[in-house]
């Protein structure tokens, strides 16, 4: 067994395994072994993921780009946000008192990100969006400094900390709601008013973000880390 760590939760996970296994058994097995997987595993099966994208994209135009990188945006918004709940409790030790503000300053992030990106969807190109992935990227390494930076110093109430965490959440929500009107001009390229297309990137918006929720939460952070998580 992996010992328990507070910014790698392994006694979550051997927990849903334990209760998974009164259900269902087969499903339990597979979690149990899932649960051995390490990081070096995972950051192959993200690049084999990453390679697989790029050559579904290739002869397709820009279009598909758009949806791509708003799933990956999606999916990277919910990683960062279940993180930053996680290391603020472990940091912090209050969550749920302070909960409702950080969903805020999330969700004032997005709709600050898409007021401003919104004036700027008429020149929206796909190395927009590689811009604003590669600020993703220098945003998740940042938060792993952060967080490697907090275990170092005392933890508890503090505003300087409290204020640390609100920046992080206002920066993932501001990034990722300044991408979804660019990625949206791009996929709809010109058919931009016909009805049937207009809510796709919403639907892809809502997938990714689904899948991050389900997959950082049950199995990344507990079995990887913080860190780990970040990093891949």
């Amino acid at each position: 067994a992996q010992l328990n760590r507070d910014e790698r939760p392994m006694a979550c996970y051997y927990q849903f395994v334990h209760w998974l296994r009164s259900f269902h058994p087969r499903a339990a097995l597979f979690a149990g072994r899932v649960g051995e997987v390490r990081w070096p595993w995972a950051a192959m099966a993200a690049a084999l993921v990453a390679v697989s994208m790029a050559f579904s994209v290739r002869g397709q135009g820009s279009r598909r780009i758009g949806a791509w990188a708003m799933a990956i945006g999606s999916f990277s918004l919910m990683a960062c946000e279940v993180s930053i709940l996680l290391a603020y409790q472990v940091f912090c030790g209050y969550l749920y008192y302070k909960l409702a503000i950080i969903l805020a300053v999330l969700m004032l992030g997005m709709a600050a990100g898409t007021a401003l990106g919104a004036p700027r969807k008429a020149r929206a190109r796909p190395q927009m969006l590689a811009g604003i992935h590669a600020l993703v990227a220098v945003y998740a390494v940042g938060f792993a400094w952060f967080a490697k930076f907090m275990g170092t110093v005392a933890s508890g109430q503090s505003a300087g900390i409290e204020g640390g965490f609100l920046l992080l959440a206002g920066g993932i929500g501001g990034l990722i709601g300044f991408e979804y009107p660019i990625a949206n001009q791009i996929y709809l390229g010109p058919d931009v008013d016909d009805p049937r297309k207009a809510g796709f990137i919403y639907g892809v918006d809502l997938i990714g973000s689904c899948i991050g929720a389900l997959w950082i939460s049950l199995w990344a952070l507990p079995v990887l880390g913080v860190g780990a998580t970040l990093a891949i």
